[in-house]
């Protein structure tokens, strides 16, 4: 499977979601995102993110980064039809990622250790 960059990420939503928000918040966004994949795959928490950064979600499910960033645009913006929108999609791809990985189709990126039962 592939992984998507934050850098590919930030373009995409500014490419598709022209808007005045800096960077920096975009980056943040970006981040509490990856935060809540992180958790829901036992990774360690990622304190910042590089343009150059893979994602822990990949495809097809990594739409889900870009739906978020956008909902909080949008939220910026005081556009709750659209933001209500975005949050809707960001919900049905995180939890079909979700799904997924509970399945066992994604494997947490963990470090090996001795299991003693």
């Amino acid at each position: 499977m592939s992984h998507v960059t934050v850098g590919w990420v930030l373009s995409q939503v500014d490419d598709l979601l022209p808007n005045s928000c800096t960077d920096e918040q975009k980056r943040h966004w970006l981040l509490q995102a990856e935060c809540f994949a992180a958790l829901e795959l036992g990774a360690a928490l990622p304190g910042s993110l590089d343009d150059g950064d893979e994602l822990l979600i990949e495809l097809p499910y990594d739409g889900l980064y870009s739906r978020y960033v956008e909902a909080q645009i949008h939220f910026a913006n005081r556009e709750m039809e659209r933001y209500n929108n975005a949050m809707t999609a960001w919900n049905e791809l995180f939890l079909s990622w979700r799904d997924y990985h509970g399945r066992g189709g994604a494997k947490a990126k963990r470090a090996a250790a001795l299991k003693l039962c």
